[in-house]
């Protein structure tokens, strides 16, 4: 086989090998569908936000633009204390778990909502209940650190969170994506590298190609009809 293909050659291997190339992409597409919805285990995620202020709520009517960047700075502090021992120790002996403030940390997720005060907790579990347990238990437990701490004046729960009924994880669309495109182009890698290390002659453009000749003609394949004792004993 020649070491390179044209454009016309490409063109016609995937012409000859289309079906297959699309068999190949629907099976490995559904094959991903399923890992995903049957065998990955999937992920939910459980979120409650809570507003720290500076100020006691009483003097609020007095808190001034640098009050609201110093709070918005403070976020982060924020956030490091809520993911303390002292917080997560805490909501451990409350819900009663088996697990050390280590493993309950690497499940969550403080973050600061769009530069506000708003402070957002995210739970990751497999249990959509377990999380949200957790998330709501460190929005009862956090805010007494967190203004014995940094002296703030108080903490407000804006939402509690809820039961989570779809998982974030796996993104069941995603994986079939996916895994189509790579059922694409595995069955082309393959195609493709079978039909360059086939040295069988298969048009007169290989002969052509193999002798270095010009093909001068072709002839067609003739099959003779069998002959049946009927039609022998009439002639």
């Amino acid at each position: 086989m020649e070491e390179s293909m044209d454009l016309r050659e490409i063109i016609g291997i995937l012409k000859q090998n289309i079906l297959i190339i699309l068999a190949v992409m629907v099976w490995a597409a559904i094959l991903g569908a399923v890992i995903s919805i049957y065998i990955i285990d999937p992920v939910y995620e459980a979120s409650a936000t809570m507003i720290v202020n500076k100020s006691n709520t009483e003097e609020r009517k007095d808190i001034t633009y640098n009050d609201i960047l110093m709070t918005q700075k403070l976020v982060k502090t924020y956030s490091v204390i809520m993911q303390s021992n002292t917080v997560l120790d805490r909501v451990i002996d409350a819900l009663g778990l088996e697990m050390g403030a280590k493993e309950l940390r690497s499940m969550l997720t403080i973050t600061g909502v769009n530069d506000t005060e708003v402070i957002k907790i995210t739970v990751t579990s497999k249990d959509p209940e377990f999380a949200a347990k957790v998330a709501n238990e460190i929005l009862s437990q956090a805010p007494a650190e967190i203004i014995r701490a940094v002296k703030a004046g108080s903490v407000e729960i804006i939402d509690e969170a809820t039961i989570p009924s779809d998982p974030v994880k796996p993104d069941v669309k995603m994986y079939t994506f996916i895994a189509g495109i790579l059922g694409l182009f595995a069955s082309t890698f393959v195609i493709f590298l079978k039909y360059h290390f086939d040295d069988t002659v298969k048009t007169e453009d290989d002969i052509a190609e193999k002798l270095k000749l010009p093909v001068l003609g072709v002839l067609p394949f003739y099959r003779p009809e069998p002959v049946t004792a009927g039609r022998k004993g009439r002639g």
